[in-house]
């Protein structure tokens, strides 16, 4: 699992395999036999409607042999396997009631070869699987929704493509949705190694969201892993309770994880997050957001979310890296920036925000805070080679500056002055002076710091780095991390623990020799 998410319930791991057992039966007729069988495991429907004998009449399961035309009109009971071959299939309600040792699945034969639909695909039950499904068109789209008589939970949607056609989308909408309502709870999904493109026309100057992934109110416990979104007209991943600036629905909205994935090339950003509340975003890859349509910020923040983890994730070629207007409870930690024109984190709005062991690299500024009388704590990070005369740090309100923390940073620029602004209109371009000036940066160190091969996006620390064994503690952050979620997050970017000699390295990356290192620090 990615770091910092726990392990899902249900959706990941399960087979429709499981009942190849000799022991496991399943009721065709009036008795319980053993499952059937064909080339791509066990099943109790089988769907092809482009077979000369395909047909529904006196055909409630179908063979390969003798397939049925159409999915089956659920529910469908514990343990059933509907096996769909072929394409040209339009809406469709998978509807099956499964257990947690007895779950349904709604299944392609495999990856390669998917089952091929149109239109949209409505989701209703539990413990229920989806998977190796193709779906194309304009506005295709999986609703993982509450109805009027109940809401689906414990349900995985893996290994399919969602796939749009790339043409402005005037109504909106999503290619998943995923929503309950006041009556239902819509909890425990899984969306998992999916692939969701090109929904909606992604440079279009117009804006009407149409989002690769929704997660709106009345939910908890959603998983994102391991896909690859892109090329949509909205947000590659937009969580939101309410558009309410103080956040009165985060509650609406709860413990959502966005793991892994690859979040990309979006008409708007990577990840919009509005009101909810624990929300773990981790070690995701977002890139390619410049402001020729949207705002251009990877991870925009809004509306007031409670306790948002930003963790170990990858952003770079966007105009913002992470830009937060409002959040109760900020957590930037052991992050990796780079190549992004503007701001690599640029902070405002009440309440307090932490920004924790990053390495921020060739961008146009490193940390901004532009509000009045709230703390920003800014420790353990490397800001190094700003673009565009960008500034290092800076911290806007002189109330602000009084209350926040910057110390046991490392900074550099290579072809000239380092730029602390703390308030607006005082510089400074030294680390002592600014300590001595402001009694603020303790630790702070003005060195190169001496990146493996920064040409290829290397950003490990050679041996001769002065940011080994000069940072503070963090076991504060780790210490409540562990107490609201239970997981333990003394690592670095690379999952490397940390420290590895009792004291913190800054910037994202923990020093390991060559011989040492798990999976290496290049980007």
């Amino acid at each position: 699992m990615p770091i910092g998410i726990p392990a899902p319930q249900f959706g990941i791991t399960e087979s429709h395999r499981m009942y190849a057992r000799p022991d496991c039966t399943y009721k065709y007729g009036s008795d319980p036999e053993p499952y059937r069988t064909a080339d791509s495991g066990p099943y109790t429907h089988y769907v092809d409607r482009a077979h000369r004998g395909a047909t529904d009449s006196n055909n409630p399961f179908g063979t390969p042999n003798r397939p049925r035309r159409t999915v089956p009109v659920g529910p469908l009971p514990p343990g059933s396997v509907v096996e769909i071959h072929g394409g040209g299939y339009g809406d469709q309600v998978f509807h099956g009631e499964g257990t947690a040792g007895r779950p349904v699945f709604f299944r392609g034969p495999s990856f390669d070869v998917k089952a091929e639909f149109r239109n949209q695909i409505a989701i209703r039950g539990q413990y229920l699987i989806v998977e190796n499904i193709y779906l194309q068109g304009h506005h295709v789209q999986i609703k993982v929704r509450a109805t009027d008589t109940g809401a689906p939970h414990h349900v995985g949607i893996r290994r399919c493509e969602i796939a749009g056609d790339g043409r402005f989308d005037t109504d909106g909408g999503q290619a998943i949705s995923i929503r309950g309502n006041s009556a239902h709870k819509t909890h425990n999904i899984v969306i998992y190694d999916n692939h969701i493109h090109h929904h909606g026309d992604s440079r279009a100057n117009t804006s009407q969201d149409r989002h690769g992934i929704a997660v709106t109110s009345y939910t908890s416990d959603i998983w994102i892993l391991n896909n690859d979104i892109h090329h949509s007209q909205g947000d590659s991943v937009q969580i939101r309770g309410g558009t309410q600036g103080d956040g009165t629905n985060n509650h609406l909205v709860r413990r959502i994880y966005v793991g892994r994935n690859v979040l990309h090339e979006d008409r708007e950003n990577a990840v919009d997050i509005k009101q909810c509340s624990d929300v773990i975003i981790s070690q995701n890859e977002m890139y390619g957001y410049m402001r020729n349509t949207g705002d251009g910020d990877a991870v925009t923040i809004h509306y007031g979310p409670s306790r948002v983890w930003l963790l170990f994730n990858r952003i770079h070629n966007c105009r913002r890296g992470i830009a937060d207007s409002n959040s109760k409870g900020l957590y930037i930690i052991g992050n990796v920036f780079y190549d992004i024109e503007s701001w690599a984190v640029n902070l405002w709005g009440k309440y307090a925000k932490h920004v924790i062991n990053n390495t921020i690299y060739r961008c146009g500024g490193g940390i901004a805070y532009e509000f009045s009388g709230y703390p920003c704590h800014m420790i353990n990070n490397i800001i190094a080679d700003m673009t565009a005369a960008g500034r290092h740090v800076f911290v806007e309100k002189p109330a602000s500056c009084h209350v926040s923390e910057m110390h046991h940073n490392l900074l550099y620029q290579p072809d000239g002055e380092i730029v602390i602004e703390w308030p607006k209109g005082k510089r400074y371009n030294d680390v002592g002076w600014f300590n001595s000036a402001s009694r603020k940066g303790e630790g702070c160190i003005r060195s190169d710091p001496k990146f493996r091969n920064p040409g290829m996006l290397d950003l490990r620390l050679l041996s001769e780095s002065k940011a080994i064994n000069a940072g503070a503690s963090i076991q504060g952050y780790v210490d409540l991390y562990t107490q609201l979620y239970g997981l333990d997050v003394s690592v670095d970017f690379s999952g490397v623990a940390r420290p590895q000699d009792q004291v913190n390295d800054i910037g994202a990356f923990e020093f390991v020799t060559d011989s040492e290192s798990a999976n290496g620090g290049g980007l």
